[in-house]
């Protein structure tokens, strides 16, 4: 049985309250289309309709609120990408947040950055998740993806592929690594190394960093 079967819904809210810092401005771009599916810094899959962003130094899982200063338009972004590698530019945004912004025909533009705090992020925004969990004791082989901090962008990357690869078991494990509370993403239950080896070559493309776990070390 799965640990989860995880169906995600998120209604995201991105409305603009007090309790944040003006922390830059500069030059915004976007994602081009070439990057869709493709991994990102964090780990997390590249989706062109979400409201993510590439910056070169903020820790991934920040939110910031991102102005387009020539018509003054607003959204909510979440860092989850290392980038621009442009010295003259400041964050590189989604295509969605791009759309939102109206700049894709300009493909550059001035923007404003502000980091959201905590506290305004709890007022600003509401996630939503629905899934069932069932705790379980898997046996033989699986493929460990990624290990995250943070359980939002983990949910994300566990749902695309949930509905990738529907007829292969998703298995969370929460556990700690050098103090840290972190969450794991494995693929498969197999009974020989030799059939998860076989995944994890799939997968290689997407998840050059994954490896082959075996699940009797963990009992």
């Amino acid at each position: 049985m799965k640990f989860f079967k995880l169906l995600l819904l998120v209604s995201f809210l991105a409305l603009y309250l007090p309790g944040h810092s003006q922390y830059q401005s500069g030059k915004a771009s976007y994602y081009a289309d070439k990057f869709e599916g493709r991994k990102t810094a964090s780990g997390e899959i590249y989706r062109g309709d979400s409201y993510t962003a590439a910056h070169p130094s903020l820790p991934f899982g920040t939110r910031l609120k991102v102005t387009n200063l020539h018509n003054h338009k607003v959204i909510n972004v979440r860092v989850n990408d290392r980038g621009p590698f442009v010295s003259t530019r400041i964050i590189d945004l989604s295509r969605a947040a791009a759309e939102a912004l109206d700049f894709i025909n300009l493909g550059i533009v001035d923007v404003s950055i502000d980091i959201v705090t905590d506290s305004a992020i709890a007022a600003q925004t509401s996630q939503f998740y629905t899934f069932s969990i069932h705790k379980t004791r898997p046996k033989g082989f699986g493929v460990q993806v990624m290990s995250l901090t943070k359980m939002d962008a983990l949910l994300e990357v566990g749902e695309l592929l949930a509905q990738k690869y529907k007829d292969i078991k998703v298995t969370l494990q929460p556990k700690v690594v050098n103090s840290k509370q972190v969450y794991a993403l494995i693929l498969g239950v197999y009974d020989s190394r030799e059939e998860a080896l076989v995944l994890k070559n799939k997968l290689s493309n997407d998840y050059s960093d994954s490896y082959i776990v075996e699940f009797s070390k963990f009992q």
